[in-house]
C-alpha cells in the first residue's frame, strides 16, 4: 500500500457507480483512496437505480460507441462475477433486443464476435412476440443491481469512505489539491482528484480555469412492482430473460424490499436537473411496456394503477456525442484533476471500463482500449487552448 509520501494517493469525488469503479481500479492497483460524497450514504443518486442492464449498443455500422460499449459490457460482467452473488446481485441471463420500428440491425460479425445474434424463434416465442419480429439475442449480457456492485467495490481494501462529506469547490497548493466545504473548510488533501459526481460535477468544476466538457442532465424514472401481486396470467407471460429496444423489461429481479419485482423503463427528459417521482411518467412506462412487449403490456395495464406501481427516478449526465469524458480534464492547466462522467443512461455498461481506463491511465499500465477508440472517451479532448 501507499504511504503518506506516495504520489499514489486520491481523492475520488462521488461514491456512485463511477466513483467506486475507479476507486475500486486504483486500489487494485495499490493506490490509497479517499471516497467523499455528499449523501448519507449507498444508493442516493442515480446509482440507486433498483435494477438495470448490461447490455451492447448494437449500430449498422458498428460504431466507436457499439465497440466502446461492447467493452464496456464484457468489463461489466467479469466484475460482477468476481464481486457479487449470482441470480440475487445479478444474472447472466442473456438479453433480447426487440428491434422496434426496425431501428437497428446488427452488424456483421463485429470484430469477429459472435455475443449477438439474430434472435431464434424460441427466443422470440419465450418473450410472448409474435414469430417473424424483428430481434437481436444478446448472450452476453444480462441484468445487475447497482447497489451491489458499487457497495462491494467501495468494500475493497485500500478505499476509504467519507459519507456526508458535500465538497464544494478545489483549489491546488503545490503539487497537491485540497478539497474544501461550503464554509471554506478543507475535507482532504491529495496530489490526484477524480470528479465522480455525475451532473454535480459540473457545478464543482466550471469555476476553474479551462475547463469546457459540456455536462448535461438527463433525469429517468423506472417503473416497478412486486411479481406476488400479479395474476397468473400476467404471470405466465413474464419474459425468463430481460428485452430491451424502446425501453427495457426485467422481471424477477429483487426490488429494494428483497422480494421479486419487475421493473420497465426508463424515460429520458433532458435539462432536468430534478428527479421527483411523477404519474405521467408510469404512464409513459406503461406505454414503453406495451410497445416493447404488447401482450403483456396489454395484461398488465392495471398494474401501473397509481395506487399500486412503484417508481424510481434520478437524474444521470450525459454528454453531446453519447460517449463518456474520463481522465485528465487539462493535464497542463489542471494537473493531477481528473473526471469519469458522462455515461447516461449506459452508467452499468461504461463504469467499470471507464474507472479502468481512468486507473491504467495514472498508474501508466497498459489501456484496455485500444488507442482509436480509447482516444474517443478521453475527457482532455473538451480542454481549451490556452
Amino acid at each position: 500500500m501507499s504511504s503518506p509520501d506516495d504520489p499514489r494517493r486520491a481523492l475520488v469525488i462521488g461514491a456512485g457507480l463511477s466513483g467506486s469503479a475507479v476507486a475500486f481500479s486504483l486500489a487494485q492497483r495499490g493506490w490509497a483512496v479517499t471516497v467523499m460524497d455528499r449523501a448519507k450514504g449507498l444508493g442516493a443518486g442515480a446509482s440507486g437505480l433498483p435494477a438495470g442492464l448490461a447490455a451492447p449498443h448494437v449500430s449498422p455500422d458498428d460504431n466507436v460507441l457499439s465497440r466502446i460499449t461492447r467493452a464496456g459490457v464484457q468489463a461489466t460482467l467479469q466484475r460482477a462475477q468476481t464481486l457479487l452473488h449470482s441470480g440475487t446481485d445479478w444474472g447472466l441471463t442473456g438479453v433480447l433486443e426487440h428491434n422496434v420500428g426496425g431501428k437497428r440491425r446488427r452488424p456483421p460479425n463485429p470484430n469477429g464476435s459472435d455475443s449477438s445474434a439474430l434472435a431464434s424463434p424460441a427466443q422470440i416465442a419465450a418473450a410472448g412476440l409474435p414469430l417473424g419480429t424483428p430481434a437481436l439475442w444478446h448472450a452476453q449480457a444480462g441484468w445487475i443491481r447497482p447497489h451491489q456492485l458499487v457497495a462491494a467495490q467501495l468494500q475493497t481494501p485500500g478505499v476509504q469512505v467519507l459519507w456526508g462529506q458535500g465538497v464544494h469547490s478545489l483549489e491546488r497548493i503545490g503539487a497537491e489539491w485540497t478539497v474544501r466545504d461550503a464554509k471554506g473548510q478543507p475535507l482532504g488533501q491529495a496530489p490526484w482528484v477524480v470528479v465522480a459526481s455525475a451532473f454535480d460535477s459540473l457545478g464543482l468544476l466550471q469555476p476553474l480555469p479551462g475547463f469546457a466538457v459540456p455536462l448535461n442532465p438527463l433525469r429517468g424514472q423506472i417503473s416497478f412492482g412486486h411479481t406476488t401481486d400479479l395474476s397468473a396470467h400476467e404471470r405466465r407471460l413474464l419474459p425468463p430473460f430481460p428485452v430491451n429496444g424502446h425501453g427495457s423489461f426485467i422481471s424477477g429481479v429483487p426490488t429494494p424490499e428483497g422480494t421479486p419485482g419487475w421493473f420497465i423503463g426508463s424515460t429520458f427528459e433532458r435539462q432536468c436537473e430534478q428527479a421527483p417521482v411523477r404519474l405521467e411518467d408510469h404512464e409513459a412506462n406503461r406505454l414503453r411496456l406495451s410497445t416493447l412487449l404488447p401482450a403483456l403490456g396489454e395484461a398488465m395495464t392495471a398494474q401501473f394503477d397509481p395506487a399500486r406501481v412503484q417508481g424510481w427516478a434520478g437524474v444521470r449526465c450525459t454528454l453531446p456525442n453519447r460517449l463518456p469524458a474520463v481522465g485528465h480534464i487539462d493535464p497542463e492547466r489542471l494537473p493531477g484533476l481528473c473526471l469519469s462522467a458522462g455515461m447516461g443512461a449506459r452508467g452499468i455498461s461504461l463504469s467499470v471500463l471507464c474507472g479502468e481506463l481512468l486507473a491504467a491511465d495514472l498508474n501508466h499500465d497498459p489501456l484496455p482500449l485500444p488507442p482509436e477508440l480509447s482516444r474517443h472517451v478521453r475527457a482532455e479532448r473538451y480542454a481549451n487552448p490556452a
